[in-house]
């Protein structure tokens, strides 16, 4: 299964945008064009998995500023409430899903969107994220406030605390989706300014390394815990040191204390949780190890992709619940890595997708980029004449020979700039070449 296509309404710098996806995808574009809103808003739809907390509920920063100012404009020229009920800014997005194995299938069926077909190939499936205005009387009231603040010449509020979210399947609004169902699709992003050395530790209950080592060793470790339990006896063994200190202990007891003299003191080993163990574990790295506070930034952020790539590619199991479709968006892979180092992860990171994962790549490295596939590449950029941000499919529709041709000298230092695609680079980055 895969998301084959992504549509925004009125999400932050997407007021009308269009995007179709494929197994693997590599997103290119200026700075502030928008990749990591594109996915952030599929963060709106699927569930958080390991790291990845995405707040469904907006804010009026959220939602498309020109959609935003024009709606203002209806207000201000709105004589009641009729005038603008159907004028209120909402933000949607939208995924239609294809490519469904039988266990996929039996997640998404109430989602299909047209005709049902037998065949499991043709059916597509729909998932709609809607923020939207509650239409009730207190809209009304706020109306009344608005149009007495025009009049003091005050600034516009959107009324976002009467805004909600919903979540539904197929093309009927009411079908909401349940959240157990949204549960068995998960998506996963790694940020730009991910904090490797943190997540790489278990201190923290929320870590990256805490959480896999709590999923991978549950009821695993029994004979750990054991071993640890052994220690109860080698503590109160004769001739151990603290037999010593607790004849002293016992000594002065009995000066200040009433108790029974032939009462004994003994040391305890207090059994230890799972939790406690975990917290007690640490990566290291290296030909000569070192502690992952040692590490340079670079090793590190390896490490951090790795460890959640190890993780996400096992279909893991808790009891009878699977995760039956992964989506992983990561931001600029290229972070603290020598150029050597991104064009390594490069080649290998798009292996990784399949039947069950989607993976979304973002990034600014010429040293990337042009190791992956100019198949997969997508460019976001700022049309002019529209006034909008578009997709452009780099390779689509071009032959097979073009391709490979193109492809022998799209290299980091003639990427810009080389003949065949500078026309299409000057549209895209025109103070480039």
């Amino acid at each position: 299964m895969i998301i084959e296509k992504l549509t925004i309404e009125n999400y932050r710098n997407f007021r009308s945008f269009e995007i179709e996806l494929k197994r693997f995808n590599l997103v290119i574009g200026e700075n502030n064009i928008g990749k990591t809103n594109l996915l952030n808003s599929l963060g709106l739809i699927f569930s958080p998995d390991i790291t990845f907390y995405q707040k469904r509920n907006l804010e009026v920063d959220d939602i498309n500023y020109e959609t935003i100012q024009a709606f203002k404009k209806d207000v201000e020229k709105a004589t009641n409430l009729e005038d603008i009920k159907d004028k209120f800014p909402e933000v949607k997005i939208e995924v239609i899903l294809s490519g469904f194995n039988p266990d996929q299938e039996a997640i998404v069926g109430d989602w299909f969107t047209g005709e049902w077909n037998t065949d499991i190939s043709k059916n597509k499936a729909k998932i709609t994220y809607l923020f939207s205005i509650n239409h009730t009387k207190k809209i009304e009231e706020w109306f009344k406030k608005t149009k007495e603040m025009i009049s003091k010449k005050n600034p516009i509020e959107i009324p976002i605390n009467h805004y909600s979210y919903s979540i539904f399947g197929g093309d009927d609004r009411t079908k909401r989706i349940d959240y157990y169902w949204l549960g068995f699709l998960k998506m996963e992003f790694l940020d730009a300014l991910r904090d490797a050395r943190t997540q790489l530790m278990t201190g923290g209950k929320n870590t990256l390394l805490n959480k896999v080592l709590t999923v991978q060793t549950e009821n695993k470790i029994d004979d750990i815990k054991r071993t640890l339990l052994d220690l109860k006896e080698l503590i109160n063994k004769e001739g151990s040191v603290f037999l010593s200190i607790k004849k002293d202990i016992e000594k002065f007891l009995q000066r200040v204390s009433i108790e029974d003299s032939e009462s004994e003191i003994n040391f305890n080993f207090i059994g230890v949780e799972s939790s406690d163990i975990l917290k007690k574990i640490s990566l290291i790295y290296g030909t000569n190890p070192i502690d992952i506070e040692r590490n340079g930034l670079g090793i590190n952020n390896l490490l951090y992709i790795s460890l959640l790539l190890s993780q996400l590619m096992q279909q893991v199991e808790k009891e009878d619940k699977k995760v039956f479709f992964r989506l992983i968006g990561i931001e600029e892979p290229e972070a603290h890595l020598h150029p050597h180092l991104q064009i390594h992860l490069s080649r290998n990171i798009d292996t990784e997708s399949s039947d069950e994962r989607q993976i979304i790549i973002t990034s600014h490295s010429a040293h990337i980029t042009s190791q992956l596939s100019l198949d997969d590449t997508i460019v976001l950029y700022h049309d002019e004449n529209e006034n909008k941000i578009k997709p452009y499919y780099l390779f689509k529709n071009i032959p097979q020979k073009s391709k490979n041709y193109l492809s022998r000298y799209l290299d980091p230092p003639n990427l810009p700039c080389f003949l065949p695609v500078r026309s299409f680079w000057w549209k895209v980055y025109p103070n480039n070449c």
